[in-house]
């Protein structure tokens, strides 16, 4: 076993009253939505990483379930699970104390049968997590010698994954989880939005085999319902809207994290062939830390990647909420956005799989905040053309159309309509 931990940084703001009186008057925000807002981005900052790899006995393509247990007195409690094709996966969690399993899931039935390889964290090794704790490097190592037992009592029932009522679910994009205080909610509270409505991923209608699955992920403060017109002008015979619903004041490899593992869930669940993704301005990002892991994990079913709007090269505005909000009331978002953030950085780097063919759309009408930098009235020019993405790129194709208007462009429509017929 190998793990390091340390503490993450807490960068000191000064407390700019103008500034915070000026958010809450443009949020619309009342004093207690506000002290809520506050509360909500406090408890945030309490939870804690652990960041892991996973080490086989032999080397294959059987796929891991990893999971956590929180150490109840005598009892342990399934707190979350992930599926690992092959390299990291990573858990926030609440500070507490924790035991971290595996097993190689020889059958596929998410159920741990004696003989399958596994192992534990430690010997098992209690992990104690506090406040904003990073654990790295936890390595679990599996064996066919090991057999689980307590603290993975339980891991054997009839179904190891925590319940997850919105994964898969069938609704209307009028129901009321897409509505737009919901949308705001997810913004700036999303612990909040994360307990009361939940992260998910949604269909239309039952799943059709016949039909290629296009999942849809909107961007900051936004929801499914952004995407109404491409869905509605989407040749459903061919096609079924998939729709990823998120906290989007969450941080960005969260949200990836959530939709990685929904996706490859479905994907056991429903055995779809292909897939497309397409994202909205933040969403791109989302999408692209996705991608990573999805590559990681050597998964073989997405076919098509779009990014609208996307802002590649970070946000200025994010950059100046940092250093002009108090630390308490930094949205978490915040810190992946900003045009220098690590995680910016980091999709610099980013790989796509050699059989994803990836579009680049910009839109580039200014128009609502006036500047002297080229934008589309939220990003600019220059983020969405960040030299990296473009030149993953197959094609990168420019909209005079402001930053929401390229959802319900006929052009972009027509093009996103060729690309899915192509690439079926």
């Amino acid at each position: 076993m190998r793990s390091s931990r340390y503490r993450l940084p807490r960068n000191a703001a000064p407390w700019r009253r103008p500034v915070i009186l000026a958010m809450a008057l443009c949020l619309g925000l009342g004093a207690c939505q506000f002290i809520r807002m506050g509360r909500d981005l406090k408890e945030i900052v309490q939870y804690s990483v652990i960041n892991g790899t996973i080490a086989r006995e032999k080397s294959n393509d059987n796929p891991v379930v990893v999971a956590l247990f929180a150490k109840k007195l005598k009892r342990s409690r399934l707190v979350d699970a992930r599926l690992v094709e092959t390299g990291q996966f990573r858990f926030v969690a609440e500070p507490g104390k924790y035991f971290l399993v595996a097993f190689e899931d020889v059958n596929r039935d998410y159920r741990y049968q004696v003989g399958e390889p596994a192992g534990y964290y430690g010997k098992p090794t209690r992990i104690e997590l506090r406040a904003g704790d990073l654990w790295t490097n936890v390595e679990l190592a599996l064996s066919s010698k090991v057999s689980l037992g307590d603290p993975a009592e339980g891991t054997s029932g009839p179904n190891l994954w925590p319940a997850d009522r919105n994964l898969g679910a069938v609704v209307a994009l009028e129901d009321g989880r897409f509505a737009p205080r919901h949308a705001k909610i997810g913004l700036w509270q999303p612990l909040h939005f994360s307990l009361k409505v939940g992260p998910g991923l949604y269909l239309l209608e039952p799943y059709d085999p016949a039909k290629i699955p296009i999942v849809f992920v909107h961007g900051i403060g936004g929801s499914p319902r952004d995407w109404a017109a491409l869905a509605k002008g989407l040749d459903r015979t061919r096609f079924q809207p998939w729709f990823l619903s998120y906290a989007s004041g969450l941080r960005l490899d969260v949200s990836a994290d959530y939709l990685f593992d929904a996706l490859q869930r479905l994907h056991r669940r429903l055995k779809f062939r292909r897939a497309y993704l397409v994202a909205h301005s933040m969403g791109g990002l989302v999408s692209q830390a996705f991608v990573n892991r999805y590559r990681e994990n050597r998964a073989d079913y997405l076919k098509l990647f779009v990014t609208l709007s996307t802002p590649w090269g970070g946000h200025l505005a994010a950059q100046y909420g940092i250093e002009h909000t108090p630390d308490a009331l930094v949205v978490p978002i915040w810190r992946d956005m900003a045009p220098n953030s690590r995680f910016v950085r980091s999709l610099r780097e980013a790989v796509l799989p050699q059989n994803l063919p990836y579009y680049l759309l910009y839109s580039h009408r200014g128009g609502r905040f006036p500047s002297p930098i080229a934008n589309d009235g939220v990003v600019s020019v220059a983020s969405q053309l960040e030299a990296n993405a473009k030149a993953r790129a197959r094609r990168v194709v420019g909209y005079d159309v402001d930053h929401v208007g390229i959802l319900s462009d006929d052009e972009v429509a027509q093009l996103l309509d060729g690309l899915f017929n192509q690439y079926r």
